[in-house]
């Protein structure tokens, strides 16, 4: 433990050898925890700590520079030694009693002697910038103190635990709002989570309720305990006027065991977990966006302005007040099984029917990029046909190769060329046409073809094919071609022309086409 210093007297004002003189101050350096000012000149103490001196009998406040002339003024707190106490100061003490007190203090000016009035004659009184000044310094010196008092050091032993148990013991009103919320969100009783939604709606229908909210809700915590009182003495009476049966003494339980404590203990520990979950997953999307945004730069420059487009339109077009009503029915409906099986059946429905739309659109744009005014696709379709005995040619082939329309390797089947259908229009991104008005024979694709069918003969394996038919020509394959056309909607064009080139063009059937 440190030895405090006691205040420094000054000797002029200390007691003497002689005695002590009780008419005079007692002067100590002082340090003030608010603003002084010197009863001497009337001007501001400056300075953190020692700003003045004090008389320690009557308070008397001077600057060091006036203790000359305030040592020469009367200590207004007289208190003389004690003594044997006689009639004849009975006497005087009674007979000065209705003597008022202003003639016992005269003013201090009359005490000064007058060559020093001049020296009071104008006090000194303190600016503006003086006093903000002075007032700067003790509110900083208050916000340093509060700051160290309100983060105290680390104490396990002691701080911690009584903290702790504080604020487990002060969770029970939160609690209880989380597990009303809950109750009624997961309409544990229907009628009160069909009145609490019905009331959420209003008030998004009608803002204008939440002027008068915080007098409806002062009403009913009135309305509240006065039931609760009510309640309570009814039972009191109740138990009063029935005799009650006496009980086994029963053990008190400790904080720590009492049915709300371990409640909000439990409660404690579950939101922990969650907020660990929830801080691991916003870490991993994070990361994540942050490794797609370094390797893909152009295309997240991309998703944020058309997120954002339709963001502003979508909060343009749609009230606010049908998006607050969209949000409650929402929080109410979620945790009703019928939602949850919908969700559960149509969530993956709906992603597969967005990511075709998203492939869509994408194909349009890249399509209106590279060919505005459309690209141009050659459909080729192979015809095979076997020769049988008695039947000549006639598309009618074992079940092990391939079937009678088919791509260049047999490997994929087609329908007959008549029954091909084109793909599928999309409104937003553009429809496909044909370019040729009929399928035409394809002579290029090989040299040895007949050059007036275009019929290839080859043997029984599909191989070693010539133009001409001969003695081991057991099948014959011919191609026909025509050309389709991607004819992009005007919109893709527009959007095509504001973003760079996005490679090339990846046709429905999967090949790339550049």
């Amino acid at each position: 433990m440190g030895v405090s210093t006691p205040p420094r007297v000054l000797p002029s004002e200390a007691a003497t050898e002689a005695g002590y003189d009780e008419t005079r101050h007692a002067f100590a350096e002082h340090t003030y925890s608010a603003p002084a000012s010197c009863d001497v000149c009337a001007g501001f103490l400056w300075g953190i700590v020692r700003q003045g001196y004090r008389c320690r009998q009557c308070g008397f406040n001077a600057h060091r520079s006036c203790l000359a002339p305030a040592s020469a003024l009367t200590c207004l707190s007289v208190r003389p030694a004690p003594r044997s106490r006689t009639a004849s100061d009975a006497t005087v003490v009674a007979g000065s009693a209705s003597v008022s007190a202003s003639s016992l203090a005269p003013p201090i000016a009359a005490l000064v002697p007058e060559t020093q009035n001049k020296a009071f004659a104008k006090p000194m009184v303190p600016s503006l910038a003086e006093e903000i000044a002075a007032q700067t310094v003790i509110a900083s010196l208050s916000i340093e103190k509060a700051r160290k008092e309100a983060n105290p050091p680390l104490d396990l032993m002691y701080t911690t635990p009584k903290n702790t148990v504080g604020f487990i013991t002060r969770l029970t009103p939160v609690v209880d709002a989380i597990e009303a919320v809950n109750a009624l969100l997961s309409w544990t009783d229907n009628a009160k989570s069909t009145l609490a939604l019905l009331v959420c709606l209003a008030f998004c229908c009608y803002p204008m309720l939440l002027a008068v909210l915080p007098l409806a809700l002062v009403m009913f915590l009135i309305a509240f305990n006065y039931l609760e009182r009510a309640k309570y003495e009814h039972s009191m009476r109740n138990n009063a006027c029935t005799p009650q049966a006496s009980s086994p003494p029963t053990l008190q339980l400790s904080l720590s065991q009492t049915p709300t404590y371990i409640r909000n203990v439990q409660f404690l520990q579950n939101q922990m977990g969650m907020f660990v979950k929830v801080f691991d997953a916003i870490e991993h999307g994070l990361r994540f966006a942050s490794l797609f945004c370094d390797e893909n730069p152009l295309r997240t420059i991309q998703i944020l302005l058309i997120s954002t487009l339709a963001s502003l339109s979508f909060i343009y077009w749609i009230p606010f007040q049908w998006m607050a009503i969209g949000a409650v029915i929402l929080a109410f409906s979620a945790n009703t099984p019928l939602v949850r099986a919908t969700f559960a059946t149509l969530a993956p429905a709906l992603v597969l029917m967005l990511t075709n739309k998203m492939h869509v659109l994408r194909e349009g744009i890249q399509a209106a990029a590279i060919a505005p005014g459309g690209t141009v696709v050659q459909i080729t379709i192979w015809e095979n046909q076997r020769w049988w005995a008695g039947l000549g040619w006639i598309p009618h082939l074992l079940a092990s190769e391939r079937a009678p329309w088919s791509d260049a390797s047999g490997v994929r089947s087609h329908a007959h060329k008549d029954l091909f259908v084109l793909p599928a229009s999309d409104p937003v991104a553009g429809a496909w046409d044909w370019m040729d008005p009929e399928w035409t024979l394809d002579f290029e694709w090989t040299e040895e073809v007949d050059a007036k069918e275009g019929w290839q003969y080859c043997d029984h394996t599909w191989t070693s094919g010539r133009a001409v038919a001969g003695l081991g020509s057991m099948t014959r394959r011919r191609a026909w071609r025509r050309k389709m056309r991607f004819v992009p909607s005007l919109g893709m064009v527009a959007v095509a022309g504001l973003v760079p080139s996005l490679g090339g063009f990846v046709a429905p059937n999967g090949k790339k086409m550049d």
